[in-house]
């Protein structure tokens, strides 16, 4: 015999807990009125808002760092250098270390998104709405 399915949490349920896991007592007040798969997509998207500018922000700093670090060793290496010779090439290196992690750290945020199920009557509905076939709820 199959286990029966757990019932169903409704709206204030899921939107209690989700103002829970995001620390903001008010914002249950706001989710009320939509649907509990609704809610968990949300807070699924804002957690993946919040990794994807930790990780922006970690690029930042590893950029920043290879600048610095890029730089000081440029300016060791340009005081060391003889006389005559040209050396002023490893003034490009920090600059290209610091794109290039910047521009992975980018190719990085672009894939982290969430998988939202799309529900093909809703996705009708609002194309009915947008081709002007259906007014939207609360236009009177």
């Amino acid at each position: 015999m199959p286990d029966p399915k757990p019932p169903a949490p409704n709206s204030s349920d899921a939107a209690r807990e989700a103002a829970e896991q995001i620390g903001d007592p008010d914002f249950a007040a706001k989710l009320e009125g939509l649907p509990p798969e609704q809610i968990q997509a949300f807070v699924e998207m804002l957690r993946v808002a919040a990794r994807k500018q930790r990780v922006m922000a970690l690029g930042y700093l590893a950029a920043l760092i290879g600048l610095l670090g890029g730089l000081a060793i440029a300016f060791v290496m340009f005081a060391n250098a003889e006389r005559g010779t040209f050396i002023g090439w490893v003034f490009l290196l920090p600059f290209t270390i610091a794109a290039t992690v910047l521009w992975i750290v980018g190719r990085i945020t672009k894939r982290m998104s969430v998988r939202v199920v799309r529900d093909p009557e809703a996705e009708a509905l609002v194309e009915k709405v947008r081709s002007g076939g259906l007014e939207p709820p609360g236009s009177d």
